[in-house]
């Protein structure tokens, strides 16, 4: 129950473990880097107890210097995807869509066809492995998340300033535009604030 394939998120570690029947041994998530482990814990409680915004907890990791999962620095998506993610309670969740490969016949010719997916609804094995977060936090730090996402939705094109946020796409890396505002509204790469690209801006 709840083995995986796939690496393991920040904070934990993948083992191997003996199943009997299987000809290989599996993979299952343990604890990993105490140092991680701690990190996880402060970005929780900086979110949910102390009540900062996502955006200010990223600043904070980075200003300590805390080597992000992936890239050189934290990023708001980085920080919002690790207070969202289930895993940190214990519980295994399999994807929710699976693809296939088809062919189809086109004038007579057999030709693959495009992927095609079949939406299912995701697979969850509570307490599959050791937790890092309780539930109650979880839950409070997802109400959280949840009232971000109303007043963000709230906006009106009246009020929005930044109607192309997400759609614009940067010409070096590909990564989606965000509006940005120093001394007059643009819209920027986010991995031009972090080093990480050269950067376009509208």
């Amino acid at each position: 129950e709840g083995y995986r394939v796939a690496r393991a998120p920040y904070g934990y570690a993948l083992e191997a473990v003996v199943v009997p029947g299987r000809p290989r041994p599996r993979k299952k998530l343990v604890l990993g880097d105490v140092t991680k482990q701690k990190v996880v814990l402060r970005i929780f409680r900086e979110f949910v107890e102390e009540g900062r915004t996502l955006h200010h907890v990223k600043d904070r990791l980075n200003a300590d210097s805390i080597a992000p999962p992936s890239g050189k620095k934290w990023r708001f998506e980085t920080v919002k995807g690790l207070v969202t993610n289930p895993v940190y309670v214990g519980d295994y969740v399999a994807a929710g869509r699976t693809s296939g490969k088809y062919f189809t016949l086109d004038n007579g010719n057999v030709v693959k066809a495009e992927g095609r997916y079949q939406e299912k609804q995701p697979i969850v094995r509570r307490d599959a492995h050791p937790a890092l977060i309780d539930r109650a936090t979880f839950a409070k730090a997802q109400e959280l998340i949840a009232r971000i996402s109303r007043t963000t939705r709230k906006r009106t094109p009246e009020t929005n300033p930044y109607l192309l946020n997400g759609k614009l796409v940067c010409g070096h890396c590909g990564s989606l535009l965000w509006g940005d505002h120093v001394k007059f509204r643009t819209y920027r790469c986010p991995k031009e604030k972090e080093g990480e690209c050269p950067g376009n801006r509208v």
